[in-house]
């Protein structure tokens, strides 16, 4: 797999990971922007989560402490459902 498709399979992972997380807390992409201190708006959200943005390490951990699972974890679940999802 080139970088480039590397990166965009990691990008669409993290992000169908991070929508299932905030989802399953029923929470609206409003309700998780209003949680992160960065002040990000909706649409960077949903760009992260339909894959077509990069998240930074710090974005990252920004999101994961206001869905509350370790970074590491969500990670991890991202590749291992988009590995089933390619099979």
């Amino acid at each position: 797999m080139g970088n480039r498709r590397a990166d965009r399979y990691v990008s669409r992972a993290l992000g169908e990971e991070l929508r299932r997380r905030r989802e399953a807390r029923g929470w609206s992409r409003a309700r998780l922007v209003a949680c992160l201190p960065s002040g990000i708006k909706g649409r960077t959200l949903l760009s992260y989560e339909d894959g077509t943005r990069q998240l930074t390490v710090v974005r990252l951990l920004e999101l994961c402490r206001c869905l509350d699972v370790p970074a590491p974890v969500l990670l991890t679940d991202a590749l291992r459902n988009a590995r089933m999802e390619r099979s």
